[in-house]
């Protein structure tokens, strides 16, 4: 059987994402992976400053 993620619209976050805020970030954050089989993959975006 073949899984695939819902539907998801613009600014939806799907079950598998996190949104980070810009303050959160300067103050620093971790991000662990947890999964026995799934690589962590992120993506990351940066304001103009």
């Amino acid at each position: 059987m073949a899984r695939c993620v819902k539907l998801i619209r613009f600014h939806e976050l799907a079950e598998d994402e996190y949104f980070c805020t810009e303050d959160g970030a300067m103050r620093g954050v971790t991000f662990e992976n947890t999964s026995e089989t799934e690589p962590l993959v992120t993506l990351r975006y940066f304001a103009p400053k």
